[in-house]
């Protein structure tokens, strides 16, 4: 099940090209029967949203689900999200960037109610 974003710590960047602003916009920390991803799987992830109306790279950009371990996961290098577009990162524990497919090096848990995301360059 798709759950919106509620509390979760959004960021600002400042990149070389300018003012830009990357948001996560939506987790899923149940996938059942929702998305497969390239396993064809039913693993948990994060949707990451380009607000911009240009491209924004995000390679070195970390990705954490605990605001004691902000650096948590690098996202790889030659990721970008295109002018108002989305991007679906896997929370599996693979820790892999193969063929467009991002997997995270950590995974979700339905426990944790509010979980301290921290997106930051």
């Amino acid at each position: 099940m798709k759950k919106r974003l509620l509390g979760i710590l959004f960021c600002l960047f400042i990149l070389k090209s300018g003012f830009s602003q990357v948001t996560i916009n939506e987790y899923c920390c149940s996938n059942l029967a929702t998305t497969l991803d390239n396993y064809n799987e039913y693993n948990d992830w994060v949707e990451l949203y380009n607000a911009n109306a240009f491209n924004i790279s995000i390679s070195g950009y970390y990705l954490s689900d605990n605001v004691q371990e902000p650096l948590k996961w690098k996202i790889p290098s030659g990721v970008s999200i295109g002018a108002n577009g989305y991007l679906l990162i896997w929370a599996d524990g693979r820790n892999e960037y193969t063929n467009s497919n991002l997997h995270s090096s950590f995974k979700l848990t339905q426990s944790k109610k509010n979980p301290d995301w921290i997106f930051h360059f």
